[in-house]
């Protein structure tokens, strides 16, 4: 059932009486998070890792008499191969990035030119242009 009620000028006063808006006597469920196992498996992660490397450089100083960065475990992955690998993943995805802005560029100044020809003259590349003199 709905009632108005009209109060002063300035305000108006408006009662709807509805079952949802009637407080409830238990509260509602408590909802799990997503976050609730996201510290354990860090925790995990950081333990093994720390059982790898110690373990390794220990075992690496202790059998093989190894020091420095070579003590670690499969130090060739870990000193020369990861940093060119991740070296290399950085610039494939920026010239990736860079491909899809021109294109998208191209695509937008296209439809532009359409309207308006002088809008835009050319796309922006980003090749450096040196004057070479």
């Amino acid at each position: 059932m709905q009632s108005f009620v009209a109060g002063d000028e300035c305000s108006i006063d408006v009662e709807w009486r509805t079952k949802a808006g009637c407080a409830t006597i238990k509260p509602p469920p408590k909802k799990h998070s997503s976050a609730s196992w996201g510290w354990p498996f860090v925790g995990v992660f950081l333990g093994i890792a720390a059982l790898y490397f110690g373990g390794g450089v220990m075992l690496n100083k202790r059998r093989y008499g190894l020091d420095g960065l070579d003590a670690l475990p499969h130090s060739t992955f870990w000193v020369e191969t990861l940093p060119e690998l991740m070296r290399e993943g950085f610039y494939f995805s920026l010239d990736a990035a860079q491909a899809t802005y021109e294109s998208c560029f191209k695509c937008v100044s296209g439809r532009a030119m359409q309207q308006d020809p002088y809008a835009y003259s050319q796309a922006p590349t980003f090749e450096s242009e040196v004057d070479v003199e």
